[in-house]
């Protein structure tokens, strides 16, 4: 069951779209500014790890708890990346980030609860 609050299938492809520009351009604000071995590069590769295996979890496996724990942390990561990031690109670059992933967390807790 999906619940009232889905989005039209349509809007994933540009919301994504959008959200990975924004995550590269924060990546490289990050990797020029910080270096890659500073704690907010590892921040980005942890979220970006985090990222890469919501979608196997939760679509290819349909672990949609496991996909749950997956995006909830995302989201915390992303949350601690804006709360250290002090370039300001980076950061704004992570707002729309951290926005879409609320609601996709609370998507997928729906979704969680539902079924």
């Amino acid at each position: 069951m999906k619940p009232w609050f889905t989005p039209p299938n349509w809007l994933f492809a540009p919301a994504w779209i959008l959200v990975y520009i924004l995550i590269a351009i924060a990546g490289w604000r990050v990797t020029i500014g910080h270096g890659l071995s500073s704690t907010l590069f590892r921040l980005w590769t942890l979220q970006m790890l985090l990222n890469w295996a919501w979608t196997p979890v939760f679509f290819g496996f349909r672990q949609v708890g496991l996909g749950l724990a997956v995006i909830a942390c995302l989201l915390l990561v992303v949350m601690a990346f804006l709360i250290k990031a002090q370039d300001r690109v980076a950061r704004w670059s992570f707002v729309p980030y951290a926005l879409w992933l609320a609601y996709a967390t609370s998507l997928n807790a729906a979704i969680f609860f539902l079924n």
